[in-house]
């Protein structure tokens, strides 16, 4: 909604603010340069990702409504969870697992409202 209301002000660029800002208030809890040279690496490839994510991710919210925006934006953590239980094998509780597929089924439910047969024929 903030893109919308200040749409002036360059979206990619407040979004970019915001990590050297992280950065310092991410130093009054740990030593962010106490880290091996892999975990650099790392952390630079999670932070080009990450930073080109927030790019498409704040462009394409400015294409779609705001109320849309927030719940494609809540499926985030469902996938989030099964990508880790994938790649990490990191086994999530079964609460978590009931939490997703309720959060899921929702942003499905709500994708298959927007597509009804009768839209795609007027949409042609």
């Amino acid at each position: 909604m903030l893109i919308r209301t200040f749409d002036s002000t360059d979206p990619v660029l407040a979004g970019a603010a915001s990590g050297p800002l992280l950065f310092l208030a991410g130093w009054f809890f740990t030593d962010p340069l106490d880290v091996s040279s892999r975990d650099v690496l790392l952390l630079l490839v999670f932070g080009l990702v990450f930073a080109g994510a927030t790019v498409l991710w704040i462009e394409g919210t400015k294409l779609i409504p705001a109320a849309e925006s927030g719940l494609l934006g809540s499926a985030e953590t469902p996938i989030a969870i099964g990508l880790a239980w994938l790649l990490l094998s990191e086994a999530p509780p079964a609460t978590s697992l009931i939490g997703a597929a309720i959060v899921l089924l929702t942003v499905l439910a709500h994708a298959r409202a927007d597509f009804k047969p009768t839209q795609l024929a007027v949409r042609r």
